[in-house]
């Protein structure tokens, strides 16, 4: 018997129509909710995947900075206690509102509702773009990426994190191998070799 949650994906995977794709985002958003968990937690969880990937993006961005797929903004706030101006943008309403509602004081850190694979930015705003572990959740991983490149300014840093494995969640559309994911910085930026961040693969790049 095929897993329920197989059949959600697939046709979450299928390519959507215009009548279908309000309600694909309505499903996806709702497994995201369903799961969704509070920075505290992460926080508290200090497993070793989440550590890696903070040190990680701590060490390698600088200036105004876009965290694409931002979630509950656990990055995105650590970001900007380093000093960066941080826009955290992601597709779940519900995760862009709590993280709005932590923040008190601070003047460079905000949070917006939008899509991956159509950043409501302007070409070359940021210095730095972060696009982690969010690939495998959007319909257009390639626009996606294209998208990121886009508002990153020239020579300006691109950081694209992805699973190694896919997961068993149905929110995980599909694997974005470490070949395909190659392929593509290379496409739009100079990239170093692949590098091993926690339970994930990524490149950073400067932008062509």
């Amino acid at each position: 018997m095929i897993s329920p949650y197989l059949l959600i994906r697939k046709w979450l995977q299928s390519s959507p129509s215009k009548e279908s794709l309000n309600k694909r985002t309505t499903l996806l958003s709702k497994i995201f909710q369903y799961k969704f968990e509070p920075l505290e937690k992460m926080a508290e969880q200090g497993v070793r995947d989440v550590t890696v990937r903070l040190d990680f993006l701590l060490k390698e961005s600088s200036g105004k900075v876009l965290d694409v797929g931002c979630y509950n903004g656990f990055y995105s706030f650590e970001l900007a206690k380093k000093g960066c101006d941080v826009i955290g943008i992601d597709m779940l309403e519900m995760a862009v509102d709590y993280a709005n509602g932590l923040v008190n004081v601070e003047t460079n850190i905000k949070f917006v509702k939008g899509y991956a694979e159509n950043l409501p930015f302007s070409d070359g705003e940021f210095d730095t773009t972060i696009i982690s572990h969010t690939l495998e959740h959007v319909f257009d991983h390639e626009r996606s990426l294209s998208e990121a490149v886009r508002v990153t300014k020239n020579k300006g840093k691109l950081i694209a994190i992805v699973p190694r494995e896919m997961g068993n969640a149905p929110a995980h559309l599909r694997h974005v191998s470490s070949e395909v994911l190659n392929s593509m910085m290379r496409e739009y930026c100079h990239v170093g070799k692949e590098l091993a961040i926690g339970k994930g693969i990524g490149y950073v790049g400067n932008v062509k």
